[in-house]
């Protein structure tokens, strides 16, 4: 393999000043797919006794009796299934694929037990670089690092962590943990927990990275002192962050999960984050609680692993001055796009943020977090959508008879000639919403805010209307018959018959 003039400069910057080892790099191309044992570990010859190829793994035992830095170079594009166990590596390594070939894919789901990668107890003090990579079917974690020696160092870039039957990412164990992770610009998605920190004495880094949609939790960390969070995403089931200590600061993040934000213990705040809650009781400048990420699914927006990039209406969209961010996001892309940076992994570019695309929707139910999607003419009938979030969506001729959105937000929604007869619509939101010819027939309103709405010719018959806010509302043409007013709030309404609300002969309403 002929490595670029970029390439010699970057290994040789890692070798003599990451982590002060001296020697020369030793270099190993694997050229098979294959799992197989190195013939003679520490030979010096990555070469199985089958055919003399040079698998990951007999690269990997090469590189363990090699004292200085290794080299071990993959094909970019290509899986390399593992059958024979973790590949345990315990002396510093540089692993990664050719530059500019891609991603290389080590799947562990051919292993009986373990995890993809490990780090243990017995590695060596030193710089271990994984680039490039995505690394999957563990049947334990994705990626363990236990390491015991202060002078050990991980750095995880460009790299996907996903489909890992326990953990994505677990750094520390049952035994003292110390050294440095630093995981930037990746993604870890779709494991169980996306990252266990258990680190006592170690040092963590979650740069511009996504820890998105793991099963039941996305961050947990029982001893995390000394650990950083910044400029990344977290989004998905479960709680975001579960604390077992207040060690862990987080920076210019967005925390948006269907659990708690924050879980056990709060994290300490750099500023600039936007949570969907108020349980991380954060209090840092320019920090944003009980907000709406509105993040568009996952997906390939550029650059090496997927993200999840803000929509328009997102809070974290251009939500703080830039100060002394990055220049690039984790894709590469500018930072900032215009004036001020997104949180979060990303920056969204001019165009990209838009509304969410829901051609294929997320689960719909209590508290989705649906904003900017598109339903027109589905049916929701009956279903429990309690604390939705649909704002600016478009639900045209849409049905909601006799489903729950109580605590909804359905702001700047279009609404047009949708059905919500005896729909719980209790301290729902439509502001600046579209009900136009919309039917609320028997619906209950109560405490619900209709601030700027446009009702024309709507039907609200037989509506209970308690404390219901008509601020300036239009309600032309709207059939009110049957309503309940109690303490309904008509406040330079426009009432059906085209009077206001607030004219003398009305009294103060349009009912």
């Amino acid at each position: 393999m002929k490595w670029s003039l970029r390439g010699i400069a970057l290994l040789f910057g890692l070798v003599v000043f990451g982590a002060c080892q001296v020697g020369p790099a030793e270099t190993f191309t694997v050229n098979t797919t294959l799992d197989t044992n190195d013939a003679s570990p520490g030979d010096g010859q990555c070469a199985d006794s089958a055919q003399g190829a040079c698998s990951l793994r007999a690269a990997v035992q090469e590189a363990n009796a090699n004292p200085n830095i290794s080299a071990i170079t993959l094909a970019g594009g290509q899986t390399y299934n593992l059958s024979l166990g973790p590949l345990e590596i315990t002396q510093p390594a540089y692993i990664a694929p050719t530059e500019g070939s891609g991603q290389a894919t080590i799947n562990g789901a051919g292993n009986p037990s373990g995890s993809v990668l490990e780090f243990n107890q017995n590695v060596a003090g030193g710089l271990y670089t994984l680039t490039n990579l995505n690394v999957t079917g563990g049947v334990e974690s994705g990626v363990s690092v236990v390491p015991t020696v202060e002078t050990f160092e991980l750095r995880v870039s460009n790299t996907r962590v996903h489909n890992n039957t326990i953990n994505g990412i677990r750094v520390g164990a049952s035994i003292l943990t110390i050294g440095k992770v630093k995981v930037s610009n990746s993604t870890i998605d779709a494991n169980n927990v996306g990252v266990v920190l258990s680190t006592f004495d170690g040092d963590v880094e979650l740069f511009q990275t996504t820890v998105a949609n793991n099963l039941t939790g996305q961050v947990r960390a029982f001893d995390s002192f000394g650990s950083t969070i910044e400029s990344s995403t977290i989004t998905g089931n479960g709680n975001g962050l579960q604390l077992g200590d207040a060690g862990l600061t987080v920076t210019n993040s967005v925390i948006d999960t269907t659990g708690s934000a924050c879980a056990f213990n709060p994290p300490s705040s750099g500023g600039g984050n936007v949570v969907s809650d108020s349980s991380c009781n954060l209090g840092g400048t320019g920090d944003l609680e009980a907000s709406s990420g509105n993040l568009k699914p996952l997906d390939d927006n550029g650059g090496p692993v997927p993200t999840q990039l803000v929509s328009l209406f997102s809070d974290a969209n251009n939500s703080r001055p830039c100060g002394s961010s990055p220049t690039v996001d984790a894709r590469g892309e500018q930072r900032p796009a215009t004036t001020d940076c997104d949180a979060g992994a990303t920056e969204s570019q001019p165009g990209e943020a838009t509304g969410i695309d829901c051609t294929s929707p997320p689960v719909i139910g209590p508290n989705a977090r649906l904003a900017n999607c598109d339903f027109p003419n589905a049916f929701f009938d009956g279903l429990n959508l309690s604390g939705v979030d649909l704002r600016f969506a478009d639900l045209d001729q849409t049905s909601f008879f006799g489903t729950d959105l109580s605590t909804a937000r359905l702001d700047s929604t279009y609404l047009f000639n949708a059905e919500l007869s005896e729909a719980d619509l209790t301290f729902a939101e439509f502001d600046n919403a579209i009900l136009t010819e919309a039917t609320l027939d028997g619906a209950d309103v109560s405490f619900a805010s209709f601030i700027d709405t446009d009702l024309t010719n709507a039907n609200l018959t037989n509506t209970q209307l308690v404390s219901t806010d008509f601020t300036n509302a239009d309600l032309t043409g709207a059939n009110l018959s049957g309503t309940l007013d109690i303490s309904a709030v008509w406040s330079n309404t426009t009432c059906s018959d085209g009077t206001n609300s607030d004219d003398p002969g009305n009294f103060g309403s349009c009912t």
